[in-house]
C-alpha cells in the first residue's frame, strides 16, 4: 500500500494502482512528454516506486508541484467515477487542495 499525506490526511493506494501510477508518472517526467509539471511527475514516481520497495516508509508529502501532477495524471486515468475507489477519492481530495 502507498499513501499519500495531502494537507494533514493520508490517502491510501493499493500495489497495483500505485505501481501504474508511478509508471504513467516516469513518463511524464521526460522531456517532451507533454506534461505540464515534470519536476512533479520526477518527485511522485520516485517517491511511489521507492515506498513500493520499502513499505514501512511515511506517507508521500503532497505539495502543491506534486498536486498539480496528481491531478493531470489521474485526470488523465480515471474512467466512471466510483465511489469505492480510492483513487478517484484521491482525485476528489487533489481538487480540494488545489481550490478547483
Amino acid at each position: 500500500m502507498v499513501v499519500f499525506e495531502i494537507a494533514g490526511a493520508t490517502w491510501p493506494l493499493d500495489d497495483r494502482t500505485a505501481e501504474a501510477l508511478a509508471v504513467a508518472f516516469r513518463l511524464g517526467a521526460a522531456p517532451g512528454s507533454g506534461a505540464p509539471n515534470t519536476a512533479g511527475c520526477a518527485f511522485l514516481a520516485d517517491a511511489i516506486e521507492s515506498a513500493l520497495v520499502e513499505p514501512a516508509r511515511e506517507p508521500i508529502p503532497v505539495d502543491e508541484d506534486a498536486a498539480e501532477a496528481l491531478l493531470w495524471q489521474l485526470n488523465a486515468t480515471l474512467r466512471t467515477p466510483d465511489t469505492v475507489d480510492p483513487a478517484y477519492d484521491l482525485y476528489l481530495e487533489v481538487r480540494r487542495f488545489l481550490g478547483r
